[in-house]
């Protein structure tokens, strides 16, 4: 009978098909794992001969800060006023990450020192510990500071009628010597 199925017929198919696959697969296995034919020999990028070696010589010791990087990052956060969520905010990652960097659990990529150092106003250096930050702020300018960004959020006409009460308070203060 034409076009009627036969189990036997397929069983002995379905064991070809795979006799076959297992026959390919260890052909494609034994090919690249030979040396002649090996994808990580022949591509630069992944060849062993460029990887880092330990060093023969040793290197003198780098002048750095005494200061770990995320202690420094979260010094730096806190001079400028900022909570671990408005720095996170800015940069454009998570509040966990910025706890995360602070904490030294995640080390820094090149990027985040970058992102890190714009959105902190200080250098890349200053971030690294390369070069010291000259201006330690106290405990009551960053209170200043944020209330400076609170003025700065109000609306225009309640904001120049504070700074003017602030700077006849500074010309009194001044007066008075």
């Amino acid at each position: 009978m034409a076009g009627s199925f036969n189990p036997g017929t397929l069983s002995r198919v379905c064991k070809g098909f795979l006799e076959n696959l297992v026959r390919y697969s260890l052909y494609v296995i034994i090919t690249y794992m030979s040396s002649d034919f090996h994808p990580l020999l022949k591509n630069p990028r992944y060849n062993t001969a460029g990887m880092p070696r330990k060093r023969k010589r040793a290197l003198p010791p780098l002048k750095l800060s005494e200061e770990p990087t995320g202690q420094r990052i979260a010094r730096l956060r806190k001079e400028h006023g900022l909570t671990q969520k408005e720095l996170a905010d800015k940069i454009g990652i998570t509040q966990t990450s910025v706890s995360d960097y602070e904490t030294g659990r995640l080390r820094l990529s090149d990027e985040m020192v970058v992102r890190l150092a714009l959105s902190l106003d200080v250098s890349a250096d200053t971030i690294l510990g390369l070069k010291r930050n000259r201006k330690e702020a106290s405990p009551s300018s960053l209170r200043i500071l944020r209330r400076l960004k609170k003025i700065s959020s109000l609306p225009p006409q309640r904001r120049k009628a504070l700074l003017k009460t602030i700077d006849m308070a500074i010309e009194a203060k001044e007066k008075s010597g």
